[in-house]
């Protein structure tokens, strides 16, 4: 091999080491710095979705808060509002705008007055998860798991 063989020989292999350099040295500051950001929008998404998770709560709560302190809702519970239903929920169009998955109103007793639910089961589902968590008498929101899904739930004494 000539002179002009190991000149372009050594040119190739420095060109070679210094792209390959360049190349693992890209990669190694390029994943970090786009695991740093990819880290940094997830904790953000993460937080976005709980402000619009409690929003969606405390909208949910202050829905059954008003509901409860009705006095057209107290007149129900105790048995006098008997066009109640018809008259507040009509044929269940209330409900759909309000985007509701269940409803329920029950007595001081436990006893159920009226229950509305999209799928089968789905209200005594959340009322077991409500009473377990002791805010069926209380009161209060949150979260419930029933059959796998994830529901936001509030409950209020009715009160006059």
């Amino acid at each position: 091999m000539g002179l002009r063989g190991k000149t372009i020989a050594i040119l190739l292999v420095t060109v070679a080491a210094m792209a390959l350099a360049v190349l693992v040295a890209f990669r190694v500051f390029y994943a970090r710095t786009s695991e740093r950001i990819e880290l940094r929008e997830a904790e953000d998404d993460a937080r976005r979705v709980a402000l619009l998770v409690g929003d969606d709560l405390r909208q949910l709560d202050m829905l059954c808060r008003d509901w409860a302190y009705w006095d057209e809702t107290y007149y129900f519970a105790g048995g006098e509002g008997r066009g109640y239903i018809e008259s507040t929920l009509g044929d269940g169009e209330s409900l759909d705008n309000l985007g509701l998955s269940g409803l329920v109103f029950r007595d001081s007793t436990g006893r159920t007055l009226y229950s509305f639910e999209s799928a089968p089961g789905l209200a005594a589902g959340l009322m077991d998860g409500l009473s377990a968590a002791g805010a069926a008498r209380a009161g209060g929101s949150g979260l419930a798991a029933v059959y796998g899904e994830v529901h936001l739930v509030a409950a209020r004494a009715i009160l006059k």
